[in-house]
């Protein structure tokens, strides 16, 4: 990192800072682990208590009785993501939601994903 608090770039992809990938209020994504097929209600009971969970689906074909149908299913199975500022929310009561299994932590502390990976899915 530079002196001006900017990186330098590392072959053709630019490391500089953008608008998009800056921490605004000290708020960055988590993930947390739910039960097996629990993600929607973990991510419901999240939004019931104020968080702000984001589970990423794809669309899917499945094959059941000789038929096919198209269903949305998780794109990270049993792992949601969850926007937070670990500052300033009671982010412990996470681990005590029903369909939640924990967050995923280091230290006692949640591990923050790397700028720029969730918005990336979120465009898709």
């Amino acid at each position: 990192m530079r002196d001006d608090g900017s990186e330098k770039s590392v072959g053709s992809v630019s490391r500089e800072p953008t608008t998009s990938n800056l921490v605004q209020d000290g708020e960055r994504w988590y993930v947390y682990r739910t039960r097996p097929h629990r993600e929607q209600s973990a991510a419901d009971q999240l939004k019931q208590q104020g968080f702000r969970p984001f589970t990423p689906s794809i669309q899917k074909t499945v094959r059941h009785a000789r038929k096919l149908r198209s269903v949305r299913a998780p794109l990270f199975p049993t792992y949601s993501f969850v926007k937070l500022d670990l500052n300033r929310e009671q982010w412990r009561s996470i681990n005590g939601t029903y369909g939640v299994v924990r967050l995923i932590m280091a230290n006692e502390r949640p591990i923050a994903v790397p700028f720029g990976i969730v918005e990336e899915i979120e465009k898709h």
